[in-house]
């Protein structure tokens, strides 16, 4: 003997008879829907990847459909099994973090910094978002509007304090800086920085040394003397 369930006292005994009909109705169209829904999903692969032909060609039933996989894959690369995947799938190899004529100005920046003594440091291809925000008194859209607009821009140069925070923001005119595209995205570098209160120094192919130095003074200044007055 069966010991019944004591969850199931409804159905005690097997009588179906006892069952409230709207039960037996909830049961019946739970199973034509399931069967219905079993029914469209194989309808679904069956008609998948069908393409019109022209007269006379010659149809393959089961040649698969070519999947454009480039698309797909980038599609889905905000999902970190996918980036695992591509990362898996690929060799790397190191890179200069300058190209010849900003990896020349790195040298006259730090030892610039340096004999102002002012504790300065100087990055290179510093992500604009990380030393820059929108401030908190503006509504949420104004402020993840403008995060988006410069989070995924780079400054060639960022000059910092002892505090960590940027002063000087430094790029490099180049023959590649005066694009369309170009243009624009160092216009909204430019705009951010004169709106934080950072100044935005150009450097440009026929910028000497000296002159570059000479800015970088003016702008952050020696350090006052032992004893000086403020």
């Amino acid at each position: 003997m069966i010991e019944q369930n004591p969850f199931f006292g409804p159905f005690a005994g097997g009588d179906l008879g006892s069952v409230p009909h709207i039960v037996m109705a909830m049961l019946v169209a739970i199973l034509v829907l399931g069967v219905l829904t079993k029914h469209w999903r194989r309808s679904g692969r069956r008609g998948h990847g069908r393409r019109r032909h022209a007269a006379g060609a010659v149809i393959l039933p089961f040649q698969k459909a070519r999947q454009n996989t480039s698309t797909t894959n980038t599609q889905n690369m905000h999902l970190p099994e996918q980036q695992m995947i591509a990362v898996a799938a690929a060799t790397f190899e190191t890179q200069p973090l300058l190209n010849k004529s900003e990896a020349r100005l790195l040298p006259v920046i730090e030892a610039t910094l340096a004999e102002l003594g002012r504790g300065h440091r100087v990055m290179a291809q510093t992500s604009v978002g990380e030393v820059l925000r929108p401030c908190n008194d503006q509504d949420a859209a104004t402020r993840d509007a403008a995060h988006a607009a410069i989070n995924s821009k780079r400054f060639d140069f960022s000059v910092i304090d002892c505090f960590g925070r940027l002063v000087v923001a430094i790029e490099y005119q180049g023959g590649g800086h005066y694009r369309k595209t170009a243009f624009m995205r160092d216009a909204v570098k430019r705009e951010a920085c004169r709106k934080a209160g950072v100044a935005f120094i150009e450097v440009h192919t026929d910028t000497l040394p000296h002159e570059l130095k000479e800015q970088l003074v003016k702008l952050i200044g020696f350090k006052p003397a032992v004893g000086s007055a403020p």
